[in-house]
C-alpha cells in the first residue's frame, strides 16, 4: 500500500523515469538498426567491386651497378572485408563451414575467413646438361627449381615454384579532419606475394559479427 501512495504522491517523477528509460532503449534499439544497414550496405559495396591489385616497391638489400638500392616490384592486392553473421556464414559460404570442420576448429571460436587465390607464371632460359650420356635440365633461381631428365621421346619434370605472402589487416577511417582522423568506414586487408612472378586471381576477406 505504502508503495501505491508513493507512487500517486510522486507520479512526475515516475512518469519522468519511465518515459526516459522507453526513450533510451528506443534509442538503443534505433542505433543497433542503424549500424546493421550500414553493415549490409558495406557488404552490398564490397560484393558489387571487387579486390584491387596494384604494385609494391620491395628493397632487395642488393645495390645496383650505381651503387644504388635494387627494388623490385611485387605484386600486391587489396580488399574489404565482409562483415557477416554466423547464420549467413552457414547459409552463403558452405565450402568454408566445411574447411572449418575439416580443420578440427568450432565455428563460433572463428573471428575471420580468408580466401586467396594466386597463379605464379615463369619463363625459364636453361641449357641442357648431359648426365651419364643422358640429357637433363637443372634450372634454379630465388623463386623457380625445375630438375628433369629425358627418357626417351619423354621428360619427368619436378618444378618447385617458392612464395611467401604477407597479409596486413587496417581500419578505414570514417572521418578525417587535418591530421585526425576517427570513427571506422571498413576493414581492408592487403596482401603482397614475395615472388614477383605471382599474380593474384581471386581474394575474399570475411569476419564473423
Amino acid at each position: 500500500m505504502s508503495i501505491i501512495i508513493f507512487l500517486l504522491k510522486n507520479w512526475k517523477y515516475v512518469l519522468l523515469i519511465s518515459f526516459s528509460i522507453v526513450i533510451c532503449f528506443l534509442i538503443s534499439d534505433n542505433n543497433k538498426q542503424e549500424s546493421e544497414l550500414n553493415r549490409k550496405t558495406q557488404n552490398i559495396e564490397v560484393l558489387n567491386g571487387n579486390y584491387s591489385s596494384y604494385k609494391s616497391a620491395f628493397n632487395t638489400g642488393l645495390k645496383t651497378s650505381h651503387g644504388k638500392d635494387s627494388i623490385i616490384q611485387l605484386n600486391a592486392a587489396k580488399v574489404q572485408s565482409l562483415t557477416i553473421t554466423i547464420d549467413e556464414f552457414k547459409q552463403f559460404r558452405a565450402s568454408d563451414v566445411q574447411t572449418i570442420k575439416e580443420l578440427n576448429l568450432k565455428l563460433k571460436n572463428v573471428q575471420s575467413v580468408t580466401n586467396i587465390g594466386t597463379s605464379t607464371t615463369s619463363t625459364i632460359t636453361t641449357s641442357i646438361v648431359y648426365v651419364d650420356s643422358t640429357k637433363c635440365l637443372h634450372y634454379k633461381d630465388d623463386f623457380t627449381s625445375v630438375d628433369g631428365c629425358f627418357t626417351g621421346e619423354t621428360i619427368q619434370l619436378t618444378v618447385q615454384n617458392r612464395d611467401s605472402l604477407t597479409t596486413v589487416v587496417s581500419r578505414i577511417p570514417k572521418h578525417h579532419f587535418l591530421w585526425w582522423s576517427w570513427g571506422t568506414k571498413a576493414i581492408q586487408l592487403d596482401i603482397r606475394a614475395q615472388n614477383p612472378n605471382t599474380k593474384f586471381s581471386y581474394l575474399k576477406y570475411i569476419e564473423l559479427k
